[in-house]
C-alpha cells in the first residue's frame, strides 16, 4: 500500500490518498514533495503511474480505457497507449513451467522450440515451436509467478475501491467496489488460458465454411492452464501489408463485415481489434488472433441496440432514451427531459445525411459526451461493445481513408431487421415470450399473496411522486384490466390446449371446442396488443 501512495503523491494525486483515512497519515508525509510529474496532464500522469506499478495495473488502465461513459477522452486516449509490451524474463522459469504444465521439458514435447519469445507482455510470452508431427505452432505461456502478483494487488485495488467508495463522495457514483470485481474477474479469466482456448474454438465454429475469415486450430493435447499451443497463421500483420486502394477497400469490407457478424449475427465478439490481432493471409483471406478478450451481447441487447439506431434515425429522442435508460443506469441527478432536448439536438445535428457520410466514431464520441454529461452510467458489455466499434473505426479510417464502416453497418442492420421479421424467427420470438408470460403469470398468484399479507399486517406504503390521485387510479384500474385480459387469454390458450390433447386421444367432440377456444384467445390477444401499441406502453 506503501508503493501506492508513493505513486500517488509522485504523479500528483495525493489529495485522493489524503481523502482515504487509512492513509491520510502517509499522505500528509509525502504532500510536500515536489515531482516534475506532477505538472503533466491528467490523461499522461495517469498512465505513467499505471506503467510503473505494474502489470495488474497495466491491466486495470486498459480495462478502465473501455468505459468511455465515465472516462473524460483525454484520458481515455492516454490509457488506450498503455503498451503492454514489457522485456522478457529468463527461459529457465518459463522452461519450468512448461514442463509442469506437460510433463516434459519442451525439447522432449515438442520437436523444435525456440527460446527466444517472439512477443512478451506483462502477462504471457509467445514462442515459436514446430510439434514432433511437424506443424508449426505458437505457444503462449505465463509468466512465471504473475498469478501470485495479481493477486496481491487484487488485493489492494479491492481495499482501495471500498476506501474510494465510503470517502470519495464524486467517486461513489461510478461504483468503484463493482468495477474491481469486473475487473478481478476478467483478469482471472485472462490467467486461465483454457479460456481464451475454448473461446477461440467457439470462433472458429461460428466461422466455419467463410472463406473470408480464418482461425487458428488449437491443439488441446498439449493446452492447459499456464501454457496455449495453436496453429500458426502463415501471413502478414495487416497493417504491415503493402496493398493498392481497391485492394485495401476489399480487406476493409471483409474486416467490417466478419465484425458485424461477430456482434450482430453470432453476440460473441474480439473485442480487442488491433493490427497486431489481424493477419493478411493468402487469396485475401483475414486470419484473427488472441482471444483473451472478449465481448458478449446476447438477443436482447442486440435488438435494444439496433432499436436505439433506428430510434436515432427516426429522430425519435424520447424512445431513444428509454432504450439508453435499458442499457445503462440513469442516476439520480439525471434530468430526463434535459437528455431528451440534447438528444434530440444531436439527431437534428445528423438530419439528413446519409450512412455513408456519418463518422461512427464521432458519432459514437458524441453520444458519450451527452452519457457523461448526464451522469449515466453504461452495462459494461455495452461500454466494450463501444470500446471495440471506435477501435475497428479508428484502424480501418487509418488502413483506408476512404472506406466508411457505417455504411457495411447500415447495411448489415437492415440485414438483420429483415432476418428478424421472417416467419421462423417472429414465431420462435413469439414462443420465449409466452414462455416467459407463462413463467410470470405463475408467480402472481404467490407475489399478489406477498402483496396482501404484507397490507395485513399494515407494513405496505405506496410512494407517489407527482402523481394525482385520479390519474393514479385510472392508471391502475386500466392496468387491472389488462392484466385480466391476460390472465383470460393465458387460461384460454392453456384449457384449449388441454381439450385438444383429449381430442387427439380419441374423445369426440373436443377438437371443435379446442379451437374455438384458441380462437377466442387470439382475437382477445389482438385486441389487447393493439391496446398495448396505442397506448405507447
Amino acid at each position: 500500500m506503501a508503493e501506492i501512495v508513493r505513486a500517488l503523491a509522485k504523479y500528483g494525486f495525493i489529495d485522493v490518498a489524503g481523502k482515504l483515512p487509512p492513509l491520510a497519515e502517509m499522505a500528509a508525509k509525502l504532500s510536500g514533495a515536489k515531482h516534475e510529474e506532477a505538472d503533466l496532464p491528467l490523461g499522461i500522469r495517469l498512465r505513467l503511474m499505471l506503467t510503473e506499478l505494474g502489470p495488474t495495473f497495466i491491466k486495470f488502465g486498459q480495462v478502465l480505457s473501455s468505459r468511455a461513459d465515465i472516462v473524460p477522452p483525454e484520458v481515455l486516449v492516454e490509457l488506450s497507449r498503455l503498451q503492454d509490451d514489457v522485456p522478457p524474463g529468463a527461459f529457465g522459469p518459463v522452461k519450468k513451467l512448461i514442463k509442469e504444465e506437460l510433463g516434459a521439458a519442451p525439447d522432449k514435447v515438442f520437436g523444435k522450440f525456440s527460446e527466444t519469445p517472439i512477443a512478451s507482455a506483462s502477462m504471457a510470452q509467445v514462442y515459436e515451436a514446430t510439434l514432433a508431427s511437424g506443424e508449426d505452432v505458437i505457444v503462449k505461456v505465463l509468466r512465471p509467478a504473475i498469478e501470485e502478483t495479481v493477486e496481491e494487488d487484487i488485493e489492494i485495488l479491492e481495499i482501495m475501491a471500498e476506501l474510494v467508495e465510503n470517502h470519495v463522495p464524486e467517486l461513489k457514483r461510478h461504483g468503484p467496489i463493482r468495477f474491481v470485481r469486473e475487473f478481478a474477474r476478467t483478469i482471472r479469466d485472462e490467467m486461465d488460458l483454457r479460456k481464451e482456448a475454448r473461446h477461440a474454438e467457439r470462433f472458429r465454429r461460428n466461422f466455419s465454411g467463410d472463406e473470408d475469415v480464418y482461425i487458428p486450430r488449437i491443439y488441446w493435447e498439449f493446452t492447459g492452464k499456464r501454457i496455449l499451443v495453436q496453429e500458426r497463421i502463415r501471413g502478414k500483420k495487416l497493417g504491415d501489408a503493402r496493398l493498392d486502394a481497391e485492394q485495401k477497400h476489399r480487406i476493409s469490407r471483409k474486416l467490417a463485415l466478419i465484425y458485424m457478424k461477430m456482434i450482430s449475427t453470432h453476440g460473441y465478439f474480439q473485442a480487442d481489434p488491433h493490427p497486431g490481432n489481424l493477419f493478411l493471409m493468402e487469396g485475401e483471406v483475414i486470419g484473427v488472433v488472441d482471444f483473451g478478450m472478449i465481448g458478449h451481447i446476447d438477443p436482447d441487447m442486440r435488438e435494444r441496440f439496433e432499436s436505439m439506431i433506428i430510434a436515432f434515425a427516426n429522430r425519435d429522442s424520447k424512445d431513444f432514451v428509454r432504450k439508453l435508460a435499458r442499457i445503462g443506469v440513469l442516476s439520480e441527478d439525471t434530468d430526463v427531459e434535459e437528455l431528451e432536448d440534447d438528444v434530440f439536438a444531436l439527431m437534428d445535428e445528423y438530419y439528413g445525411f446519409q450512412l455513408n457520410d456519418i463518422r461512427v466514431s464521432d458519432l459514437f464520441a458524441e453520444t458519450l459526451e451527452l452519457v457523461r454529461k448526464h451522469k449515466v452510467r453504461l452495462k459494461a458489455r455495452f461500454a466494450l461493445l463501444g470500446k471495440t466499434v471506435l477501435t475497428l473505426d479508428g484502424f480501418i479510417r487509418q488502413f483506408d481513408p476512404d472506406f466508411e464502416l457505417s455504411y457495411v453497418a447500415g447495411k448489415f442492420a437492415k440485414s438483420a431487421a429483415k432476418e428478424r421479421a421472417r416467419p421462423e424467427a417472429v414465431m420462435s420470438k413469439s414462443m420465449q415470450t409466452a414462455s416467459e408470460f407463462s413463467y410470470m403469470i405463475g408467480k402472481l398468484p404467490r407475489q399478489l399473496g406477498d402483496i396482501l399479507e404484507e397490507a395485513r399486517k399494515g407494513r405496505f406504503k405506496i410512494e407517489m411522486e407527482h402523481l394525482e390521485l385520479k390519474e393514479m387510479v385510472f392508471k391502475l384500474d386500466r392496468a387491472i384490466n389488462r392484466i385480466s385480459v391476460s390472465l383470460l387469454t393465458a387460461s384460454l390458450i392453456i384449457g384449449s390446449s388441454l381439450i385438444l390433447q383429449g381430442a387427439s386421444q380419441g374423445t369426440p367432440g373436443l377438437s371443435t371446442l379446442g379451437l374455438v377456444g384458441f380462437l377466442i384467445a387470439g382475437l382477445l390477444g389482438i385486441w389487447l396488443i393493439i391496446r398495448l401499441l396505442r397506448s405507447g406502453v
